[in-house]
């Protein structure tokens, strides 16, 4: 869904590259709800290909198993209310299409348009689970202060079903997502055939992502969202949060009822790195801040109470990369930071550092 996008949001967009290399936009909204209920669902969708060159000839929906699915697919001469901002581009680029279809099964749906003869993944929908369209909101937002900066790589630490990797794999040429859980690192890599441009790794994500920074040679939006969120051991009855239909893992005991709070979350471990050591531009997503500081806020033996809110935002005050942060709604914290080789003081502490180690 899009949420008061203006046409300059549109622009935005086109200068953050939120899109593959085979198109210059691509927007998915859903008509009725921005989830899809349960299976034999009539789902509507919008699909805006905005490509001033090319055109769709065909477009065709699978599952992530290559299933192909029946789907009513007609083309827009204009889009409603909600979407109107889209009526505005030149008319070479506004390719709108309505698609309807049943959901078969709990798989994922890849749209697929036919481009000069090639297949490309325009969208995916994903049954049960939300579009992230808040995240390409705050993108778009915080976006304004990187007038003169493509953002091409997208980072996401705490992968749970891959909704937002596949979301963000039709915007980015590079993604990458971090999860602890085996089992859900490897179902997540069932579905990375249809995107050969997500690398899902699997691992510590205040470790992986050390690693992972040293790989990346461009400005990069890291999605902060690693946390325990549960097993079988919580008492889902006593809790506000029902809980996932799978266990999540955190870096204790397994055998420990409670984990601590730092071998639940690796938020102060995956911040210090990107900070100290990550040398693009970047603009920092953290999700769920509403829980930092606090325990038992979701669910019984959840804890965040090694982190501080203050501290956080003295640190962000600190350092020398800082271009901006701000609370964007009570769930997600935003901070944007500039390249190392703009700030002076991170360069000069580098290499003092270097020649300390040598």
């Amino acid at each position: 869904m899009i949420r008061h996008m203006t046409f300059r949001k549109l622009n935005t967009l086109h200068k953050l590259k939120f899109n593959r290399v085979d198109a210059n936009l691509r927007w998915v909204h859903f008509e009725s709800a921005p989830w899809i209920g349960n299976t034999g669902a009539r789902v509507s969708v919008f699909v805006v290909f905005a490509d001033g060159k090319r055109k769709i000839d065909e477009l065709r929906l699978k599952t992530s198993s290559g299933m192909v699915i029946p789907a009513e697919v007609d083309d827009q001469t204009s889009l409603p209310q909600e979407l109107s901002q889209f009526n505005e581009l030149p008319e070479s680029f506004r390719n709108f299409y309505k698609v309807s279809f049943n959901l078969a099964g709990p798989e994922v749906v890849v749209g697929v348009g036919l481009i000069e003869k090639h297949e490309v993944p325009l969208f995916t929908l994903i049954p049960k689970i939300e579009h992230p369209d808040f995240l390409f909101d705050i993108l778009c937002q915080a976006a304004s202060s990187f007038p003169d900066t493509e953002f091409s790589t997208f980072v996401e630490t705490g992968t749970l079903y891959g909704h937002t990797a596949i979301h963000a794999a039709c915007m980015f040429e590079h993604v990458y997502s971090i999860e602890l859980n085996e089992q859900l690192n490897s179902n997540a890599k069932a579905i990375s055939s249809c995107f050969p441009q997500i690398q899902f790794i699997q691992g510590d994500s205040g470790v992986e992502i050390a690693k992972l920074i040293n790989r990346i040679s461009s400005p990069t939006i890291f999605f902060l969202d690693a946390h325990w969120s549960g097993d079988k051991s919580v008492d889902w009855q006593s809790s506000e949060f029902s809980g996932y239909p799978t266990d999540t893992s955190h870096l204790g005991n397994t055998e420990t009822v409670t984990p601590s709070s730092q071998e639940q979350v690796p938020l102060d471990r995956e911040l210090e790195i990107v900070l100290s050591r990550f040398p693009h531009e970047a603009i920092i997503i953290i999700d769920d801040w509403q829980s930092i500081g606090e325990r038992n806020n979701a669910f019984a033996g959840e804890d965040w109470s090694h982190l501080s809110k203050q501290s956080l935002l003295e640190q962000f005050d600190a350092s020398p990369r800082k271009i901006f942060h701000y609370p964007y709604d009570d769930k997600h914290y935003i901070l944007g930071i500039r390249s190392m080789a703009e700030s002076p003081d991170v360069a000069t502490s580098n290499v003092n550092e270097s020649a300390e180690a040598a």
